[in-house]
């Protein structure tokens, strides 16, 4: 080991004009590696913003091609990721203030969004059988413990248990938006309430 050290200790690389040893080199390369590696997140593309317009265009237009159920299952087919910028889409074309978080799979926000003063944090899960206890605790967790989120909302197309929807119901400072019903009024922009107050319809449809 010793004499490997050594060996590389002795080999310079020129970089940016200068004289770098090799080693030096090595051990940037080795900490890009592992930190760049282990970073999850990936930015929004603007192509995915696009779609997630593009797709509640179209998903309004088929509405009266199929029943409430099965425009509901289509919901639960779409990419995750869509999911979640479809949701967005929905509240900015409502008028209200968003934020769009970067991409992860480690249980943080999706999104923001202002509702009368409110800053929001939302949790989007596109479900099929019941809903995680974990995730629903995760939100109440970045709800309390950071001072910029007043409230937070749970998204999802799921099975909400008793005990789960009695949790949102004893905590004024969480909400939940789900059900066929309350998911595509939502998704199709007619009127509906979150956090006690109307939300608006989007510009288009007024």
């Amino acid at each position: 080991m010793e004499q490997l050290l050594a060996l590389l200790a002795s080999y310079d690389v020129l970089f940016l004009g200068h004289s770098v040893p090799l080693y030096v080199v090595l051990a940037a390369a080795l900490f890009a590696f592992v930190f760049l590696g282990s970073y999850p997140l990936k930015r929004r593309k603007p192509w995915r913003i696009a779609a997630s317009k593009k797709w509640l265009r179209q998903f309004r237009a088929n509405k009266d091609k199929y029943t409430p159920v099965q425009r509901f299952t289509y919901i639960r087919k779409v990419d995750h990721f869509l999911w979640e910028e479809i949701l967005m889409s929905c509240f900015e074309e409502r008028g209200y203030p968003i934020i769009r978080t970067k991409m992860t799979r480690d249980g943080g926000s999706d999104g923001f969004v202002t509702i009368n003063d409110d800053f929001v944090v939302i949790q989007a899960k596109r479900y099929k059988g019941r809903i995680s206890k974990a995730h629903v605790v995760e939100l109440d967790r970045l709800v309390n413990h950071n001072r910029r989120h007043d409230k937070g909302l749970f998204i999802h197309t799921g099975k909400t248990s008793t005990p789960i929807m009695e949790f949102f119901r004893s905590n004024d400072h969480m909400e939940i938006l789900s059900g066929v019903d309350r998911i595509l009024s939502f998704l199709d922009g007619e009127e509906l309430s979150l956090f006690g107050n109307r939300l608006n319809k989007p510009k288009a449809m007024r």
